[in-house]
């Protein structure tokens, strides 16, 4: 079972020295205190800027992304349904992990069960097992 990642109006989170913010067209939103989403986005592009050195990447996404805040010294990116979220070192833009459905949450592998077939550990894997970026 493989559920296909897309580019679908996407945020744009400019993180670094400066500034960590999410951009939503022509506007910006800061992440300290995080920011949910209510409209269809899915993908996002990461500027990272690091000792004077800007990085993109972009990120696709299996599921819509529905809010991003800050938390430690990482900056957290949410996909609907999905109990682990992005993780990007807040400093560095360094990919900590992906955003994957997890088993550890009852509800959440109760929503897999129903919506994807999934049923075992292995079927699991391959469901979060998907091309996460595209540089």
């Amino acid at each position: 079972m493989t559920l296909e990642t897309k580019i679908l109006n996407p945020i744009t989170l400019k993180i670094g020295d400066k500034e960590n913010v999410v951009i939503i067209g022509e506007e910006s939103f800061s992440l300290d205190n995080g920011i949910m989403l209510g409209s269809e986005h899915y993908g996002f592009n990461l500027v990272s800027s690091y000792k004077g050195n800007e990085n993109i990447t972009v990120y696709e996404t299996q599921c819509k992304i529905v809010g991003a805040q800050i938390v430690d010294n990482n900056i957290n990116v949410y996909e609907d349904n999905k109990y682990v979220p992005w993780r990007f070192n807040k400093t560095t833009g360094a990919l900590v992990n992906s955003a994957v459905f997890s088993d550890a949450k009852i509800s959440e592998m109760e929503y897999v069960r129903a919506t994807y077939g999934i049923n075992s550990e292995e079927e699991l894997n391959e469901l979060n097992n998907y091309v996460k970026n595209k540089q």
